[in-house]
């Protein structure tokens, strides 16, 4: 089943389907929970991949990148096997999606069930991928890492890709 899989080795990326590359998408595609691997959904109708064909730019790693105002807001979250006590390296980067202006591209940040950060941004005239990196805490054997569309529920919402999480 989707999530099972565990990394072992100490410094290599936590976080499975990082780029969102593992389900293949011509444009655009919506899924449900359990339909991307190693991502759940539990908010909202569902968590959008996007081809970067559809939109101006390039997505940060690879060929696709996630929407979470797809329909609606919605959430996208991953258990991340932290192994108890430490501190690691939580990064993503975001783009607001163009010529949306920032209260439509509100992303909230979660850790152990904490908001982190709310990242947004004016869209311009195509992809504009910042970085956001934090150090924090593991929460226990697993820490949830969730991301949650904030901004106007409106189908027009930022862009998450290339996530990850090391010790």
């Amino acid at each position: 089943s989707l999530g099972d899989e565990v990394p072992s080795v100490s410094g290599d990326n936590l976080v499975m389907n990082a780029s969102f590359e593992a389900e293949d998408v011509s444009s655009w595609q919506v899924f449900q929970d359990g339909q991307i691997s190693g991502w759940h959904t539990d908010q909202g109708s569902g968590i959008e991949i996007q081809d970067e064909s559809i939109m101006p730019g390039d997505s940060a790693d690879g060929d696709q990148h996630v929407e979470l105002d797809s329909h609606n807001n919605s959430n996208m979250w991953q258990d991340i096997p932290t192994n108890g006590e430490g501190t690691f390296e939580v990064s993503f980067a975001y783009s607001p999606r163009p010529g949306q202006d920032a209260d439509t591209n509100i992303i909230g940040v979660y850790w152990d069930g904490e908001l982190i950060d709310s990242v947004t941004a004016d869209g311009g005239s195509e992809m504009d991928w910042q970085t956001f990196t934090y150090e924090l805490p593991g929460g226990g054997d697993t820490t949830r890492l969730e991301f949650r569309a904030a901004g106007d529920s409106d189908s027009l919402g930022g862009y998450l890709d290339n996530i990850s999480v090391a010790n």
